[in-house]
């Protein structure tokens, strides 16, 4: 059974739900607490998986010094799954550069699919065939 460390920030009452992979690009961010619960079992792909919940007065100061893979570390802890982690937190080399290529390529698309809904509904009901698309897309 997996464990996770969901953190609560005291002052804008957020949850951080952190990812498999322990890096800030995999947790996800939501003001409801059920909401998180969802997503940590989602992630983790575990629906048997022990949550807890820790309020913290800031993210940024827990995220990385006291916490990997979503909880606590243990004070002589050996089972370190990022340790083939480069130094920014990716894992591969050229991780970042596929990243900015993806949302590179979702731009394209997406500026492709406004173009299409407006070509189909003019400047009339194209408007409301791409918030449709949109919806649609996820």
């Amino acid at each position: 059974m997996s464990r996770v460390t969901i953190l609560k920030d005291s002052s804008s009452g957020e949850f951080r739900v952190p990812g498999p992979s322990g890096t800030e690009a995999s947790a996800y961010y939501t003001d409801s607490k059920s909401d998180a619960e969802g997503t940590a079992k989602r992630m983790w792909n575990d629906s048997n998986i022990q949550i807890n919940f820790r309020t913290v007065p800031d993210f940024d100061r827990f995220q990385n010094k006291n916490f990997q893979n979503g909880r606590m570390k243990a004070k002589n802890e050996t089972n370190n799954k990022l340790a083939n982690a480069n130094p920014d937190g990716t894992i591969s080399p050229d991780e970042d550069r596929k990243r900015k290529d993806l949302i590179q390529k979702a731009k394209r698309i997406s500026e492709e699919l406004k173009r299409e809904a407006y070509n189909i509904g003019g400047s009339f009901r194209g408007p409301g065939i791409w918030v449709e698309v949109k919806r649609n897309l996820g």
